[in-house]
C-alpha cells in the first residue's frame, strides 16, 4: 500500500498472471473487468493480432507476438494455426 498526500492507495505492482485457455481460432478476447487490462500473446503461429472497441470492427495491430492493452470492454482477436500463449494481467 501507498501513499499520497494522506490518501492511501493500492498499487498493483504484484498483480497476479493469468493464463487464457487458447479456443478455436480465431481466438477473441474481451476485458470483461473494469480495470485496464494487457493480454501477452507468444509462441504458436500467429498470423494477425486484431484490436476492436465494439466486437464488430476490428483492425490489425501489426504484430504476431506481443503485449496488446485492452480498455474495459475492448476486444482483441489472434488468429494463428498453431495456438499460442495468452497471459492477462488486470491493473486493479
Amino acid at each position: 500500500m501507498a501513499s499520497s498526500g494522506g490518501a492511501k492507495y493500492q498499487t498493483n505492482a504484484l498483480a497476479a498472471v493469468e493464463d487464457i485457455t487458447p479456443t478455436v481460432s480465431p481466438m477473441t478476447i474481451q476485458n470483461t473487468s473494469i480495470f485496464t487490462q494487457d493480454v501477452l500473446i507468444s509462441g504458436g503461429t500467429v498470423t494477425t493480432i486484431a484490436y476492436s472497441r465494439n466486437g464488430s470492427d476490428f483492425y490489425t495491430v501489426g504484430l504476431t507476438s506481443g503485449v496488446v492493452q485492452l480498455s474495459p470492454g475492448d476486444y482483441c482477436k489472434v488468429t494463428y494455426a498453431v495456438s499460442p500463449t495468452a497471459l492477462k494481467r488486470i491493473y486493479r
